[in-house]
This record gives C-alpha cells, sequence and structure tokens, in this order.
C-alpha cells in the first residue's frame, strides 16, 4: 500500500515536470516564431494574431509616388509643350525615402516673387514658374514659344479660361537692361493667382474677368541679353554667343559710341538692350522696318537687323502671336518715363481702340498718353498695323541711369498691379 502510494506521488510529479518542460518548449519556440509556424502548420496564411510575430522591422527602404510638382504640359494649341528649363523633380531611388507624402507638395514660399530683387534674373523666373505652377496649377499653364540665340526658352503663360472669348497679352524685357519690368509682371501674376476668387475689379471677380479675357504672359522677351546685363559674358552658355556681343562691342567702341574705360561686361550692364547678336528687338518686326535706319551696324541699340525678323526671338514672338485667333489688345511694359505709346498711325475704328486701351491703363497707373506718331519696327507698331489689334507701350519707373534703381519697384508695382484687371474689363461678357 505504502510503495502504491510512492509510486503514484512519482508519476505525479513526472507529469508536472513534464508539463512544466513542455510550457518552457513552447515560449521559446513563440520567441523565435519558426516551431510556433511548424506547430501551426507549414503554408498556413498569417491571421491578426499570426503578425504579432512577423519581423516588422524593414528590410529595405521602399518607394512612395513621385509628387507631380513638375510644371504641366500646356494645352495642345501652345507650341513646345515640354518646358525644358524648368527644374526636373528628380525622382525617388529605391534606397531612398522621399521626404514627401504623395499628397504633400514641395516647399513653396509664401511669397514666391520678390520684387525687391535688383537682379531678378533669367533664372529667378524660371524657378518662380516652377512655384507658381506648383502651386496654382489648375489656373495657369506654363509653355515655351521658342528659343533665344543662346537656345534660352521663351517662357508663356496663360492665365485664365483657355476658352475665353478674349486674350490680353502682356510682354516685357523685350530690351535687355529694362529686366525690372519682368519682376512687375512676374509679380502681377502672383497677385492675380494668389487673389483669383476673392480679389476685384469694378465689381467682379478676377476669376469671373479671366473667364472672359484670358491673358497670355511673355515675360521675358529677351533672355539671353537679360543674361549679359546682369552676369556680363560669364552668363552666356555658348563661345559663339560670347564671340557675337565681343563683336558687337568691339563695332560700337570703333564708331565713337563708348570709350575704352568700358571693359565688355561695364559695357553689357550698363548700355545694353539689344540681344547677343547686337539687334535691338523692338526695331526688328516687320511693319516700318524698310524706313527704320538709325543705325547701321549691329550695337548696343537702335539696330534693326540685317532683315525684318532676322532674329530667332522675333520670329518665335511673330508665329506665336499669328498662331491665336482671339487677341483682343497687347500691353508691352518698357523703362522708362511713367508715359504710354499709343499712335502708331492707326485709323478709324482700329485707332479709336487703341486709344481706348491706353486711357484705361492710364486710369490705373496714371501715366500720360503721349499723342506722338511712332512708327519704328517695334513689337507694338507690327501688333496695330499688321494683326489689327489695339497695342500699347507702357513705359514704367523714372530715372537717367539704366539699369533703373529697384528702390521704385514696389512702387512701379502698386500703380501698375490692376492693369491687366481693367483691360479684362473691357471685354466682360
Amino acid at each position: 500500500m505504502r510503495m502504491r502510494s510512492h509510486r503514484i506521488k512519482l508519476n505525479m510529479v513526472a507529469v508536472i515536470l513534464g508539463f512544466t518542460f513542455f510550457i518552457a518548449l513552447v515560449l521559446c519556440a513563440c520567441s523565435s516564431g519558426t516551431l510556433w509556424n511548424e506547430l501551426l502548420g507549414a503554408g498556413k496564411t498569417a491571421s491578426y494574431t499570426d503578425v504579432l510575430w512577423i519581423d516588422t522591422e524593414p528590410k529595405g527602404k521602399t518607394d512612395t509616388a513621385q509628387t507631380d510638382d513638375k510644371p504641366v504640359a500646356p494645352p495642345s494649341s501652345e507650341p513646345n509643350e515640354t518646358p525644358s528649363d524648368v527644374p526636373d523633380v528628380p525622382a525617388d531611388t529605391p534606397d531612398e525615402v522621399p521626404d514627401e507624402t504623395p499628397d504633400e507638395k514641395p516647399d513653396v514660399p509664401a511669397v514666391i516673387v520678390n520684387v525687391t530683387n535688383s537682379a531678378y534674373s533669367y533664372g529667378d523666373m524660371v524657378r518662380d514658374l516652377n512655384l507658381l505652377q506648383t502651386r496654382y496649377g489648375d489656373l495657369m499653364s506654363l509653355f515655351s514659344i521658342g528659343k533665344s540665340v543662346d537656345g534660352r526658352d521663351l517662357w508663356g503663360v496663360r492665365l485664365g479660361a483657355e476658352t475665353a472669348p478674349h486674350t490680353l497679352v502682356v510682354t516685357a524685357a523685350i530690351h535687355a537692361r529694362e529686366y525690372l519690368t519682368t519682376s512687375l509682371v512676374m509679380a502681377q501674376l502672383e497677385y492675380y493667382l494668389s487673389n483669383y476668387d476673392t480679389g476685384t475689379y469694378e465689381g467682379k471677380t478676377y476669376r469671373e474677368l479671366f473667364s472672359s479675357c484670358n491673358i497670355i504672359l511673355l515675360p521675358m522677351l529677351n533672355p539671353d541679353g537679360v543674361v549679359l546685363c546682369q552676369e556680363g559674358t560669364a552668363g552666356l552658355n555658348t563661345a559663339a554667343a560670347v564671340q557675337a556681343i565681343t563683336r558687337v562691342y568691339e563695332l560700337d567702341l570703333a564708331a565713337g559710341l563708348l570709350t575704352s574705360k568700358y571693359s565688355i561686361d561695364t559695357y553689357c550692364r550698363t548700355c545694353l538692350k539689344a540681344n547677343v547678336n547686337g539687334v535691338d528687338l523692338n526695331r526688328n518686326y516687320p511693319q516700318g522696318w524698310e524706313s527704320y535706319r538709325k543705325m547701321l551696324q549691329p550695337s548696343m541699340k537702335n539696330y534693326k537687323g540685317a532683315a525684318a525678323a532676322s532674329e530667332p526671338e522675333t520670329q518665335a514672338v511673330m508665329t506665336y502671336l499669328s498662331s491665336l485667333s482671339n487677341v483682343s489688345a497687347l500691353v508691352a511694359f518698357h523703362t522708362q518715363g511713367e508715359v504710354i505709346y499709343w499712335d502708331c498711325g492707326q485709323t478709324g475704328t482700329l485707332r479709336q481702340n487703341t486709344l481706348r486701351l491706353a486711357e484705361e491703363v492710364s486710369k490705373c497707373n496714371g501715366y500720360n498718353c503721349i499723342d506722338e506718331q511712332n512708327n519704328d519696327a517695334s513689337l507694338t507698331d507690327w501688333t496695330v498695323l499688321s494683326l489689327g489689334i489695339p497695342a500699347v507701350t507702357v513705359e514704367i519707373g523714372t530715372g537717367t541711369k539704366y539699369p533703373l534703381d529697384y528702390a521704385q519697384a514696389q512702387d512701379v508695382f502698386d500703380v501698375n498691379v490692376n492693369v491687366w484687371a481693367a483691360v479684362a474689363a473691357l471685354y466682360i461678357e
């Protein structure tokens, strides 16, 4: 009896020890997951409980969808639809985790265009166009109408409804040293974009105005010249361009238009209105070209070129404007004088409509309309007399030296900010 009782006790101890060993074995296996999976069965689909034992540490960085922060392609009606000068956004690589989530945009400053930048450059403009496109891509489209002599894109922007029955074309910086006009029109562009649904003119929101009359902005028609004014020959892309402007400089020296105290870079920074070939782009248009003879060889200004529309910049503008069927007006910004030129010898209804345009702009900025006929192969002469479209030249700012002092940039913006809206209001339907 005692032996049987003793045997029972030994069996109970063995059972307890065996059960304890089994529990320890299971717990150890759970920590590695290996035996646990074998116990559950090979090939079993992981359930929510199973995930508790799946290694959640990443084996490598994962890709995230790339944000679409590059300027979108322009409408099919615009030429050269892929902007090559706009900085590309690098694609995410398998070795990097992008900083932004797919729904985020890259950092964009609260105010993009700095109107007090005393050297607002081609690069600044391209950067700002890219940032504006990132923020306001649903309101604007970006495109190139052609290339300059030195290979820079001639950028264009459409603001407003593409289907609008009217279009206002705004241009700037056809003269190299007048790049204050580019910072003005770029600041105007940002102003209208940022106030598109809240800003008003004569009781109409900007959205309403630009749905009836959209805006085509060509913010820098002479980018090579602007680069030369700001950076000298070091800013040019090609040796051929350097050789071209060096020849122009030497011709002006030989003609006595400047003294040898002017280095080529000083000459470019202070005197140049022309493009890199020494052609004044605002004297290169066909209308009035034959009779214009102020300068007979390549020069810093006033040379009309070897033939009408000889320059690629001129050809690009003419081709693009001729392709548009609904242009109602053109405003060309220049410096300086705070005046508006409108009379190029047009007659009849065209003359009345051009004067009406000039007076509307004058009502905004307070500049005087000049009753003096000019027909000197300019962009506005060609627009009025060849295309039959009202066009005015608006001379912003004052000063005796070029480029103009940027201290007046904010004042220039303040008095001209409503010009686009005022002209669009003429064509509200």
